[in-house]
């Protein structure tokens, strides 16, 4: 099935939401968010907060999200967020931690869940982040863990649960989120998302 991306670079900025608008009743399928930071690329664009309004002003398109930016890793959660539906980067801005712009999606995903109060570091570390740079090893950031198989991803993440709520149902709606978003957003196989609860807070 042929579908239509259109990008919105050449849109008048002070009319966005009638731009993208027409947009998608002439047929384009897909809103292309070409983001740029004058580094990565000579030119800088937008960021997440331009998203947020548009999702928000058109929230039946299905935006396509194209990090050209330096550190995708670093955004990646700020644009889940706001409303993408699809998050594209470059291999060569982040050589040797793939593993952490998913991460920061999975982050990104988990602490919308209600109940989640915050991530910790799993096996007893900091919420620092936890990064290997061997190659083919397991990844670690921000309290989640990811393993790369030949069929899929598997992700642990190690959170924290506010008083009152019901941890397996957090747990459950976590894991949701988690693989709905990862799935969505990269074209990954997610093929096991585990909770790890390390503690619950009072506030």
């Amino acid at each position: 099935m042929t579908k239509v991306a259109a990008s919105i670079l050449s849109a008048d900025f002070a009319n966005l939401h009638k731009d993208c608008t027409r947009l998608l009743e002439a047929g384009a399928d897909v809103m292309h968010f070409d983001v740029m930071d004058g580094h990565f690329v000579p030119n800088i664009t937008y960021g997440a907060p331009v998203l947020k309004c548009l999702k928000k002003a058109v929230p039946e398109a299905f935006y396509d999200v194209h990090l050209m930016i330096s550190d995708p890793a670093r955004y990646a959660a700020d644009f889940a967020k706001a409303g993408a539906d699809l998050i594209t980067f470059h291999l060569e801005a982040v050589p040797d931690t793939v593993e952490e712009v998913i991460a920061a999606i999975a982050v990104g995903a988990v602490r919308e869940v209600e109940g989640v109060s915050g991530m910790m570091g799993n096996l007893g570390t900091s919420v620092a982040d936890l990064v290997t740079n061997k190659k083919g090893a397991q990844k670690n950031a921000k309290g989640v863990k990811i393993e790369m198989t030949e069929t899929g991803l598997a992700l642990d993440l190690y959170l924290t649960v506010a008083y009152g709520h019901a941890i397996p149902e957090v747990a459950e709606n976590a894991q949701k989120a988690v693989a709905s978003a990862v799935s969505a957003m990269t074209g990954c196989t997610v093929e096991t998302v585990n909770i790890h609860v390390g503690g619950v807070t009072l506030a």
